[in-house]
């Protein structure tokens, strides 16, 4: 990936950690999502990667107890939580909808292991983008540029 994203640093990188991996056999070895484990985790993907930063960062596991999720995701403010949820999308369909929000050419590839997760998903495609209004609200909020990267209107 290091390789393909080389020229286009303007390229969105979004990835998953939570999964203790072999790197030289490439086996799973098991979750790890423990809060010690994660600043690693982030610094392994940043050296695979070859960049500075990580536009959006996702926890692999799926079935991760919410007590748990909610250590590794602390920094998560209540108010983005709430926006995220706008018109009644639940946390996942928010997280889509601001993907789709930032730009029409974002492709999330979300994993689901459950038929409720599947429908949770296809569901997103019904509620579409955040609202714009949100979309700047969430980014005041975390400080960084949600608007479209100009490829074209969201």
């Amino acid at each position: 990936m290091a390789k393909a994203l080389k020229h286009h640093l303007e390229a969105i990188v979004i990835t998953k950690i939570g999964l203790d991996i072999n790197e030289t056999d490439k086996i799973i070895l098991g979750e790890s999502y423990e809060p010690e484990f994660i600043i690693p985790a982030i610094e392994g993907c940043l050296m695979r990667l070859e960049r500075d930063t990580i536009d959006l960062m996702l926890l692999h596991p799926n079935e991760v107890p919410v007590s748990s999720a909610a250590l590794v995701f602390q920094e998560m403010d209540g108010a983005i939580k709430e926006l995220l949820q706008v018109g009644g999308r639940s946390l996942v369909q928010g997280a889509l909808g601001w993907l789709w929000g930032r730009s029409v050419t974002n492709i999330p590839v979300p994993g689901a292991r459950t038929v409720h997760q599947v429908e949770e998903l296809a569901a997103a495609l019904h509620t579409g983008p955040l609202p714009e209004d949100v979309m700047l609200e969430i980014d005041a909020l975390i400080g960084g540029n949600n608007m479209s990267l100009g490829d074209e209107p969201r």
